[in-house]
């Protein structure tokens, strides 16, 4: 039993840890106050689509952004905004922030995946135990 709560805690960790990464990128969880001192981006499998969106800031150094950020922002830029807000200053700029497509989709994944486990945890249990009291 305590193997199968290990890893249905492992499961809510995994889903729970991949949800914050990617609302991360949507710099809403980030205190900025810097500049911007580099710029990448990284193709991946489908250019255009999925590519790694980068800056390197002198507060906080590289950092994975959403790709409706990175042309917001160009090296030489000085960046601020408060903690958990939705409002990016670039310069003398407002740049207004959203939740990026994929932690609306962690919105409606975390939780269907989290039942899951724990449903798929208390049959095991059941038929464990159902399976001791046979023997």
């Amino acid at each position: 039993m305590k193997y199968l709560i290990t890893i249905l805690g492992l499961a809510i960790f995994l889903a729970v840890f991949d949800a914050w990464c990617a609302a991360r990128r949507s710099l809403i969880p980030y205190k900025l106050n810097g500049e911007v001192t580099a710029k990448e981006l990284r193709p991946e499998k489908h250019p255009g689509e999925d590519d790694v969106c980068l800056i390197e800031t002198t507060d906080h150094g590289w950092i994975h952004i959403d790709s409706t950020i990175y042309p917001l922002v160009s090296v030489g830029d000085n960046v601020t905004k408060k903690f958990g807000s939705r409002t990016l200053t670039v310069n003398d700029g407002s740049e207004r922030l959203e939740w990026s497509q994929d932690v609306d989709g962690m919105l409606v994944v975390l939780p269907t995946t989290t039942a899951i486990a724990v449903v798929l945890t208390v049959l095991a249990a059941r038929r464990r135990r159902g399976s001791a009291r046979n023997q």
